[in-house]
This record gives structure tokens, C-alpha cells and sequence, in this order.
């Protein structure tokens, strides 16, 4: 079995669920993509903007079971995503920073945003809510 590299999760605060959306395995050419897209974006608030709503919604959107709560949120989350794109691109660029050795940083936290690198692992994690769900971005840094 391998390790998930990337992944969302959807975790409904009102109910004791939570939903994870593999992107990448360990060792497949999928993670090495979203990390050259993270690269490629991370001083483009737009592009990166627009990277992460098209992973978000590609990856969750072919679920088989949609409830109309979560397809409504699915279909807000863009808009969440780019209101916060000067705290994504700040937490993408400590993130990849971060696996090149620097210091790591305080984790942000917003209103309905928050970013964090782990101390011991270097995943990326960064949550966006909407309306009730809390739709969460999962990275490994590149090894």
C-alpha cells in the first residue's frame, strides 16, 4: 500500500465526518505535478488562484453522492479561494521555502482560511470554509 501525497478533505463541523480525495500517491508523477504548480503559481495570486479551484473542484465535483449542502459549497469555494489569494500565495511560498530548508512559520489564521506547515513532516495544509464544510488541501513537500 502506498501513502496518499496530496489530498482534500471535506470535514463537516456539524456532523463527525470527513471525506478525503486522494490526489497523488507516493511515488507517482501526479505529486511531482502539483509541486511544479505550486512553483509555477506561487507569485501569481491569480494563477495560483485558479490552480487550486481546478484541483478542488475536478477532484470532488465526480463524486457519486453529492448532497445539494455540499454541492452548493462546492460550487462557493472559487469565490472563498480567491478572497484569500494574498494568504495562499504568502503560506505556498513558506511552504516550498520550507522544504528548501528555511525557517518554518507561524501558521495563519483568518477568518474563514488557515494555513500550516508541520514542524516534524513539512506537509502543507491549508483550510478554506464554506458555509459549513471545511474543505481542506493536504501536501507532502517534494523529497
Amino acid at each position: 500500500m502506498k501513502n496518499a501525497t496530496a489530498c482534500w478533505q471535506s470535514v463537516r463541523e456539524d456532523r463527525e465526518w470527513c471525506e478525503i480525495t486522494v490526489l497523488s500517491l507516493q511515488g507517482d508523477a501526479k505529486h511531482d505535478e502539483i509541486i511544479n504548480d505550486l512553483e509555477k503559481n506561487r507569485d501569481d495570486p491569480a494563477g495560483l488562484s485558479s490552480f487550486l479551484q481546478t484541483l478542488a473542484t475536478r477532484s470532488m465535483t465526480d463524486r457519486s453522492e453529492l448532497t445539494p449542502e455540499f454541492a452548493q459549497a462546492l460550487r462557493q469555494m472559487p469565490e472563498v479561494i480567491k478572497s484569500f489569494e494574498k494568504y495562499t500565495v504568502e503560506c505556498v511560498d513558506r511552504f516550498l521555502e520550507a522544504a528548501n530548508g528555511a525557517e518554518r512559520f507561524s501558521d495563519l489564521q483568518q477568518e474563514s482560511f488557515a494555513c500550516s506547515i508541520g514542524k516534524a513532516t513539512g506537509w502543507l495544509r491549508m483550510s478554506y470554509k464554506v458555509r459549513d464544510i471545511l474543505f481542506v488541501l493536504a501536501v507532502a513537500p517534494h523529497v
